[in-house]
């Protein structure tokens, strides 16, 4: 019974631990007041020209949709956004939102100083709707980066997002490229990620009804611990110690008491 408490607390211990990690940012674009950077410009859309697995193709056509900037969207709202949009009736297809912004290229590796030896991620927060409330034609997102003339994706579980609302997700640069998967070319992740020349969205659409597509808040960041979370292992190896050195007396105090040890 012992045990199990002791086991339980340094759980409840690892538990902390794990939740108290605090994201480090590299470089962020939170588009406020910042329409240059859409419109074809440092953000542009493309299409994504993808079979299965997806086949990207340097120069794509332009997007289908018509990327924008605007003021009046954004997370929180009138703070700014990229937009894609999409009128009816020209059939399924794919595009990818993709960024030249430098402070989002590079080094995805831990090696990168900024990131201090910490696995490098990139946050967004996501929006859509579509003008048939009940037709839910949006589907497929996914991020993607190409490195080392190897393009990378990774599939964004966004099923329990309710349209016409905004969502949080991001990605993990980890070494060993968990949940990412290459097109096919033979990629290696932790060398392709040193060397990303192409970062952005991917996002699939029917389009029988209108669809609009917003990001906002992209951050490249790492995690780092907190404070607290340096006191918490503290804590957790300490009561660890004080359990082994009790049950370390309570199996040598009948060996005390022997004659011998007198």
């Amino acid at each position: 019974m012992k045990y199990g408490f002791n086991i339980a607390a340094l759980a409840v211990a690892g538990c902390v631990v794990a939740s108290s990690m605090q994201a480090g940012i590299i470089y962020e674009e939170d588009f406020v007041a910042n329409p240059g950077v859409v419109d074809g410009s440092v953000w542009d859309a493309f299409d994504a020209n993808y079979s299965t697995p997806p086949a990207f193709t340097a120069p794509d056509a332009d997007s289908v949709g018509t990327e924008t900037y605007d003021a009046a969207g954004g997370n929180p709202a009138a703070s700014g956004e990229a937009q894609v949009s999409y009128t009816s009736g020209i059939g399924v297809d794919v595009d990818r939102l993709t960024t030249t912004d430098a402070g989002f290229l590079g080094d995805y590796s831990s090696a990168l100083p900024a990131a201090a030896g910490h696995n490098q991620e990139l946050t967004f927060d996501f929006f859509w709707a579509e003008t048939d409330p009940g037709n839910n034609t949006y589907s497929g997102l996914q991020v993607y980066f190409t490195g080392n003339g190897i393009t990378w994706y990774y599939g964004i579980d966004t099923s329990g997002q309710a349209e016409n609302t905004w969502a949080t997700y991001g990605v993990s640069f980890a070494p060993g490229g968990a949940g990412w998967t290459d097109t096919g070319a033979g990629g290696a992740f932790d060398t392709d990620k040193t060397l990303v020349t192409e970062i952005g969205f991917r996002f699939a659409y029917i389009t029988s009804t209108d669809n609009t597509f917003a990001f906002d808040n992209v951050r490249r960041g790492y995690n780092v611990p907190e404070p607290e979370t340096y006191a918490a292992i503290a804590a957790a190896l300490i009561g660890l110690c004080m359990v082994s050195r009790k049950r370390l007396a309570e199996l040598l105090g009948p060996v005390a008491r022997m004659p011998w040890a007198a």
